[in-house]
């Protein structure tokens, strides 16, 4: 068991304090985020608990000001010498414009946000892993997430679970399998930049056929294309078929990772309480610039055309949303506990019916850890590639 503790300290620009369309205004900005990291592991498990306080504060603009309370926790279990399981949970208090800051560079959400308001939101992911045979494989996947606004308006309360489950059949190179889903929406009320006065709820059901193909010991891509059907459970109870596709190139080492992904499916968004058919391109990667530089860059770049689904009268896509994400940080680590860093963000949402949001944002700070190593690592995820060279801490 160890107790780990990070103390991030970071002062810059932006060009839009309140994250506002029509309200662009240039300030100072600082961000400090202290975190408190618990992690224990027992024969066969493993696991993590973090808490994270975040304050962003404005000048001028102190009316932009606002904080946020994050408690996440991992776990991973080893539950035969077939069968391994990853648990995930967290919950945050905030505000929407600190919303982008409040992870890494390579993990900044693409998606579309809505309005400034005070939330209580949180998820559950629970992902297994199983080896049929030596040749076939299973997986199950499990997401919930919520987003609940402090303000009195239960009517805006959001909710959405899905279940994947799949199976693949491995060859030396290659795996083909099959991935079915279902997804249940509670969406609420939604006044803002894509408003809807009705709460709905809506079933997706989708298969996805997939092809997997490790190229050498470091590249890896999937493609996969199938069909999904949405059901709107209120109103007239109208459904509709959409197709459904994902292609992803990876690069994936020890020292860090890279990937180039294209999804056009169906989503739920619970921010801001709608579905969307979307067309989503990113590059998100994490790596070493050089082997003894200690120096590293992690970005998230990406385009999202959102199609906005109404499963109420229609079920078809009346109104859309561009969503562009520029998001780079370089990172210094001249002694292990210290790291300095520099980061960019440029965010830029694009509504159909309402003016555009755009914001820039500068930042130079420093992290310091203590102590540098955790008692326990906790694996990122399950493996990506199917022979599972990739295991990632």
């Amino acid at each position: 068991m160890g107790v780990q503790g990070l103390l991030s300290l970071s002062a810059g620009w932006t060009d839009n304090a309140a994250a506002q369309a029509q309200l662009n205004r240039s300030a100072f900005v600082g961000d400090v985020r202290p975190s408190l990291v618990l992690t224990f592991g027992i024969p066969r498990a493993s696991h993590s608990l973090a808490y994270t306080f975040g304050y962003n504060f404005y000048f001028p603009g102190s009316e932009n000001n606002n904080y946020s309370n994050r408690l996440a926790y991992g776990g991973y279990f080893s539950l035969s010498p077939t069968v391994e399981m990853l648990l995930g949970a967290s919950i945050t208090q905030g505000q929407v414009n600190g919303l982008l800051l409040q992870q890494g560079s390579a993990m900044t959400p693409l998606q579309v946000l809505p309005n400034n308001f005070t939330y209580f939101a949180g998820s559950v992911l629970e992902g297994l892993g199983w080896d049929l045979a030596r040749s076939w494989h299973a997986s199950q996947a499990t997401t919930f997430s919520f987003n609940i606004p402090l303000d009195g308006q239960v009517a805006r309360r959001s909710y959405d679970l899905a279940n994947v489950l799949g199976f693949e059949r491995a060859w030396r190179s290659d795996a083909v399998g099959l991935d079915l889903r279902i997804d249940y929406s509670h969406l609420g009320s939604a006044p803002g930049p894509i408003s809807s006065l009705v709460v709905r709820q809506q079933l997706t059901t989708a298969a996805l056929l997939k092809w997997r193909h490790d190229l050498g010991h470091f590249f890896s891509f999937d493609l996969g294309a199938g069909g999904l059907m949405v059901f709107g459970l209120n109103g007239q109870r109208r459904s509709s078929f959409l197709p459904t596709g994902t292609a992803v190139g990876r690069y994936t080492r020890q020292e860090g990772t890279a990937e180039l992904s294209y999804g056009h499916t169906v989503a739920a968004n619970v921010f801001v309480s709608q579905s969307f058919e979307v067309d989503q391109v990113a590059l998100r990667a994490s790596l070493p610039l050089g082997s003894k530089s200690r120096v590293t860059f992690s970005s998230a770049a990406g385009y999202q055309h959102a199609r906005t689904v109404d499963a109420v009268n229609r079920n078809v896509t009346t109104s859309s949303t561009d969503v562009i994400l520029v998001d780079g940080t370089l990172t210094w680590r001249p002694v292990p506990p210290l790291e300095i860093f520099t980061r960019y963000q440029y965010f830029h949402q694009l509504p159909s019916a309402t003016p555009d949001l755009q914001r820039h944002m500068v930042l130079l700070g420093v992290n310091v850890i203590y102590p540098t190593e955790a008692a326990v690592v906790l694996p990122a995820r399950l493996p990506m590639r199917f022979d599972s060279t990739d295991s990632s801490n």
